[in-house]
């Protein structure tokens, strides 16, 4: 740009973004039901096993937690989630909704995703999207470091073996056609 015969660059120029959010901001509506939990998740926020705890302490006063992230902090929700269930002896039903928030500033657009992720204790809609229950029927067995280096010695020992059958017994000269020798 140039004022008065002397370049100004605008580079010290900032905006704030506009957020355009989603046609679905916020897919379930728990606006003014008390049995909802809300654990809004960001990406510098706690660490993932207190906010699982948070969430367990709630969820085990037989409230549905929902949880909420965006950008970097939804494998942070989904971890909660997992640990959650894993903990929880009875059968968890989970929702999960997937959309996208839109940044627009002057110059570029940023996309990032955002995820929703209700749990309960009670059934939900079966037929509602993304739904899914884990039925926790076998408690996991908790290795110590000994039992995980024998499980990985006996895993490799089986793909070693798998590899060892696989080999092809041929030689590239037991590869030549029939049908060429016959030509020639």
């Amino acid at each position: 740009m140039l004022i008065q015969g002397r370049n100004i660059a605008m580079d010290h120029y900032a905006s704030e973004p506009l957020i355009e959010q989603c046609s679905d901001p916020f897919p379930f509506d728990i606006e003014n039901d008390p049995s909802y939990f809300q654990i809004k998740i960001e990406n510098k926020s706690a660490s993932v096993r207190t906010l699982a705890n948070r969430g367990l302490k709630n969820f085990g006063s037989g409230k549905k937690i929902v949880f909420i992230a965006q950008g970097r902090a939804t494998t942070k929700a989904v971890s909660c989630v997992e640990i959650m269930k894993t903990y929880y002896k009875k059968p968890v039903h989970q929702i999960t909704r997937i959309s996208q928030i839109k940044a627009r500033s002057y110059t570029d657009y940023e996309i990032s995703s955002v995820i929703n992720i209700l749990i309960s204790q009670e059934p939900l809609n079966a037929d509602e999207e993304g739904y899914q229950v884990y039925n926790h029927r076998d408690p996991k067995k908790v290795l110590n470091m000994q039992q995980v280096e024998e499980h990985d010695e006996k895993q490799d020992a089986i793909d070693n073996s798998e590899q060892k059958e696989n080999i092809p017994t041929t030689t590239p000269s037991d590869n030549i056609n029939e049908d060429d020798e016959e030509e020639s």
